[in-house]
């Protein structure tokens, strides 16, 4: 069963669009920073940034972030292709 990590939408979105992650714990910070790294910058994703996950994060929990950060750039690179209109796959 996955580790619920107790992050509101509004917390995502706070942190994501506007870089205000004062609310959230350091793994929650460490966790969304990798995410990032991964999508922007994945060459800084080195040892000594995995030294720094690992000193929050074991081993099961590092694979089960990097695999759930892979799908989910993978699927947003996927449906980047597909040119949805607007209001396509609204959520409500």
């Amino acid at each position: 069963m996955a580790r619920q990590m107790g992050l509101t939408e509004a917390a995502l979105q706070k942190a994501v669009f506007e870089g205000d992650t004062a609310d959230l714990d350091e793994k929650t910070r460490l966790a969304l920073e990798y995410a990032r790294r991964l999508v922007e910058e994945r060459e800084t994703v080195d040892e000594a940034f995995y030294e720094r996950l690992r000193k929050v994060f074991d081993e099961a929990e590092l694979v089960e972030l990097g695999v759930f950060a892979a799908l989910c750039i993978g699927f947003d690179t996927l449906i980047s292709t597909w040119d949805l209109s607007p209001g396509v796959c609204t959520i409500e």
